[in-house]
């Protein structure tokens, strides 16, 4: 990550982005469960890690 703030808001901004459709596709299927893998899926890209869910619990983007 850059140094600046606003740097490090884009870099989290654009892995958020790469993850939208899969992010969309959780929130589709709907029920808390699902809820709850949308905002890990949000929350690693935050950190800039990978999803710790297993492939096949998240839809294909």
């Amino acid at each position: 990550m850059t140094g600046t703030s606003e740097g490090r808001i884009a870099e989290v901004l654009e892995r958020i982005d790469g993850n939208l459709g899969r992010i969309a596709g959780v929130l589709d299927e709907g029920g808390l469960n699902d809820i709850a893998d949308a905002f890990t899926i949000i929350a690693m890209a935050v950190t800039g890690m990978e999803p710790e869910l297993e492939d096949e619990e998240l839809p294909e983007h």
